[in-house]
């Protein structure tokens, strides 16, 4: 008798440390989503206060406006003008290297796992590809130390009022 409930006592303590060692992944697996989550509603804040609310500002106003701005992105495919809705150029992170420009009357944000935002600006705009780089750049091995990548942007209106966006990729 004592020989079987040990075998039912190892049962339990075997099934007890199988259910808690899958709970446990199961909380971690969670944190990692909520943080990521939380990553992504940041750079989407960030996208919306210092590009579109500052290039709609810059839309509305006299031709020659300018007004500086400045984004960190992390996890960020690219941001970019386009002429309707649409994932980035699977080329983006050459157009980024290179400096490229986009045109178009939406700004767009795409994130590394295809996602991505558009939203329609009130006049079109002239816009340098930022976000991540090609890996084998000087700009994507300067940025990559902490995974994010810093640019300082120049928002103003041209004479054919045009929004331009001259970005440079700050290290």
């Amino acid at each position: 008798m004592q020989k079987g409930m040990s075998v039912a006592m190892w049962i339990w303590i075997i099934g007890g440390v199988l259910i808690a060692g899958l709970l446990f992944v199961m909380v971690v697996n969670n944190m990692g989503f909520f943080t990521s989550q939380k990553s992504r509603e940041a750079m989407l804040d960030q996208f919306r206060l210092n590009i579109v609310n500052k290039a709609d500002l810059i839309c509305a106003s006299s031709i020659g406006s300018v007004n500086p701005s400045s984004v960190e992105l992390k996890n960020v495919q690219a941001i970019y003008a386009a002429e309707k809705p649409r994932n980035v150029d699977p080329k983006a992170p050459l157009y980024i290297t290179q400096k490229n420009y986009s045109i178009g009357k939406y700004l767009c944000m795409s994130f590394d796992n295809e996602e991505y935002r558009c939203k329609e600006m009130t006049c079109e705009i002239n816009m340098t590809y930022i976000g991540t780089p090609l890996k084998t750049s000087d700009m994507y091995k300067i940025g990559i130390s902490d995974g994010s990548f810093e640019f300082d942007l120049s928002i103003q209106k041209n004479e054919h009022s045009k929004v331009l966006i001259s970005a440079t990729h700050r290290p």
